[in-house]
């Protein structure tokens, strides 16, 4: 076990290109000992380029993590220093060296290294949007509050996630694996399409607009909807109850677009499309003000750009607070 363990710890170091000269000499012979040993290698890259595309934004104690991390190491008798690394070279490295160091662990007791805990990703987002390719091609964009988990390679007969928030998904067509996004309450049934989700833990209401083939939109009782493009289902928890429409809002996706339509909408509905697009906080201050229609578009302009629009147009007072952004006036 020492030796393996030895092993290991020669493979980290390569891995994280910090090897001494005598190190990499020792690490060049072991290859070269036993092809058996090249396959074992293998295995540990693989895990350590898996490990790379997982990116972590975490606010930790690094003191705190860096004494758990020795403890585990005294506890396997892996020899380390007692000097912490630098902020970065933790935060960057630890995720990638602990797939490595588990793997061997698990693998000199015998036990196969990949649980499904530890092909887990999480992935979130805070403000503005993010794009990630998953193992199958398949593409999925996240709004600003998101969370989304997934697997970093889909196993069995289905490509299960979980999501919380929103996000516009581009699903790789597989007739033999399903695509299933289990949002809690709910849950959607693809094999290759394009759709978007919005599934916010604080709202009473998950919803699903279809762009392109069809989805299986499921609630908590295993009701059904089958969507197509151009239709939207809405699933009302407190009711559990869905329904489908015919979505008529051109603006489902300017979140992720930054196109905006607008035909003779109310400055009410404008206002509650701009707070969910720029994530803002625009409140009308006088009653008045929410029947005027507006017809309009713009083109992945700022917020300032088009608060401008809609002020030049209704004649309307813009004061912004650091809270929110109050809009008065005469108005229509």
């Amino acid at each position: 076990m020492t030796d393996h363990l030895n092993h290991i710890i020669l493979i980290t170091k390569y891995l994280t290109k910090e090897a001494s000269q005598e190190e990499l000499r020792s690490f060049e012979s072991w290859m070269n000992a036993d092809k058996a040993n090249k396959k074992i290698f293998d295995e540990y890259e693989k895990a350590w380029k898996d490990a790379e595309h997982v990116k972590t934004y975490l606010i930790i104690n690094t003191d705190d993590e860096w004494k758990k991390f020795q403890s585990i190491l005294k506890e396997k008798n892996i020899p380390f220093s007692e000097k912490k690394p630098a902020v970065r070279s933790f935060l960057y490295y630890s995720a990638r060296v602990a797939a490595v160091m588990i793997i061997g662990i698990l693998t000199g007791l015998g036990i196969y290294f990949l649980t499904d805990k530890m092909n887990k990703v999480q992935l979130i987002t805070q403000a503005g949007s993010k794009e990630v390719q998953l193992n199958d091609g398949s593409v999925v964009t996240l709004n600003a509050n998101t969370k989304l988990k997934y697997p970093l390679h889909f196993r069995g007969r289905s490509r299960k996630v979980t999501l919380r928030g929103e996000a516009y998904f581009s699903v790789h067509p597989d007739q033999t694996k399903p695509f299933i996004i289990d949002m809690g309450d709910a849950k959607v049934e693809v094999v290759g399409t394009s759709f978007n989700i919005k599934a916010y833990g604080k709202s009473n209401n998950i919803e699903v607009t279809v762009n392109s083939g069809t989805v299986v939109f499921s609630g908590s009782d295993n009701e059904k909807i089958i969507l197509k493009a151009g239709e939207k289902g809405i699933y009302f928890k407190n009711l559990n109850q869905l329904t489908k429409l015919n979505n008529d809002n051109f603006n489902y996706l300017s979140w992720k677009t930054k196109k905006l339509i607008f035909q003779n909408n109310s400055l009410s509905d404008i206002v509650n499309t701009l707070n969910d697009v720029y994530h803002a906080n625009i409140v009308l201050s006088d009653e008045h003000l929410i029947k005027c229609r507006v017809t309009s578009s713009f083109d992945n302009q700022t917020l300032d750009e088009v608060l401008s629009v809609l002020k030049a147009t209704l004649d309307l007072k813009i004061c912004k607070t650091e809270s929110s952004i109050l809009i008065s006036g005469e108005g229509c």
